[in-house]
């Protein structure tokens, strides 16, 4: 800038390409760059996720908003970094302000993951040691994962495999959630359904919450028909193990679809309520199983025998 000409100096003389190149590389380096990407990203991005959780509610529009503000403006690395980051808060971190955004930060993970399966099979592949280096205490969040996404699971180290295979055996809710092991969600609700029938002697926990029945209900809308998948819950309930049990898994399990069975569901239902004292037996039951019955009625237009439910029909209230 303002050479001082009356001295002899060689000045740059580019030609018209390499000039056009050094313009280039100034507009897409500096220039035009997004505001966003001359910040610390993983803070911003951090920091941004915990503004909007209580903001934008749903799945999709935040798809939306993190592709916009983020991902359409970043290169793989640094979504690399962001994805490095939200793994170690969501399956590892402890402190108060992860447990407040970790169900935000899984939802974002899987949206991340989404865009590029194929890209973060390579990523904890290439990581193995870090991405296997998880906190017990969220395996229902990374099954929640790795059901979504299941090759993710192939590329942990043995020593967080064993460790999560080991958690399966001791306890029947880890086990119900953990399909991805299986492979095939299908051939998985009927084996929670025989470990039902016949428990492992392995189990330290034998409940499974009514929260892990819906999961696997909705995993399976897109490749199991809505008659086994009813079949599925109305055997899980007719499982029940005790009173609070029972009350649990029919008012989120079993009152929600109740309209929706099938004339076969529903017998099956009276069935299973007829034959465990867990059901029939607590407090809840005159009301619960009238309401079962007002359905039947209505649906076999008062013609359903409940001679042979004798359980069933005398712990209803009218």
């Amino acid at each position: 800038a303002h050479p001082i000409l009356s001295r002899e100096y060689n000045l740059y003389t580019p030609n018209k390409e390499t000039t056009r190149a050094h313009i280039r590389n100034a507009l897409e380096g500096i220039l035009t760059k997004p505001p966003i990407l001359s910040k610390d990203i993983v803070s911003d991005f951090l920091e941004n996720l915990s503004r909007i959780k209580d903001i934008i509610i749903t799945d999709e529009d935040l798809k939306r908003h993190i592709n916009s503000r983020y991902l359409s403006k970043i290169n793989l690395t640094v979504e690399n970094q962001l994805f490095r980051s939200l793994w170690k808060l969501t399956f590892r971190s402890d402190d108060v302000k992860c447990t407040e955004n970790r169900i935000y930060n899984l939802k974002v993970l899987n949206i991340i993951v989404d865009n590029n399966y194929r890209e973060y099979q390579k990523v904890i592949s290439n990581e193995s040691d870090y991405y296997s280096d998880i906190n017990t205490k969220y395996l229902r969040e990374l099954f929640s994962l790795f059901n979504q996404f299941p090759k993710l699971y192939e590329f942990l180290n043995d020593s967080a495999k064993v460790l999560i295979e080991n958690f399966i055996k001791k306890d029947s809710d880890f086990e119900a959630l953990a399909w991805f092991i299986t492979g095939d969600i299908g051939t998985h609700m009927e084996m929670i359904l025989e470990h039902r029938k016949e428990p492992l002697e392995t189990y330290t926990n034998y409940r499974i919450c009514a929260k892990s029945i819906l999961q696997i209900n909705n995993d399976s809308i897109a490749s199991v028909q809505k008659e086994e998948r009813h079949r599925f819950i109305i055997k899980m309930f007719g499982y029940s193990y005790d009173f609070d049990n029972a009350d649990e898994l029919y008012d989120m399990v079993i009152n929600p679809y109740l309209k929706d069975f099938s004339k076969k569901s529903l017998k099956l239902l009276v069935s299973k309520a007829n034959g465990n004292s867990q059901i029939y037996g607590r407090k809840a039951a005159p009301r619960t199983l009238n309401e079962i019955r007002m359905e039947v009625d209505k649906r076999y237009n008062s013609g359903f025998n409940y001679e042979p439910y004798t359980n069933f029909w005398r712990a209803m209230e009218y």
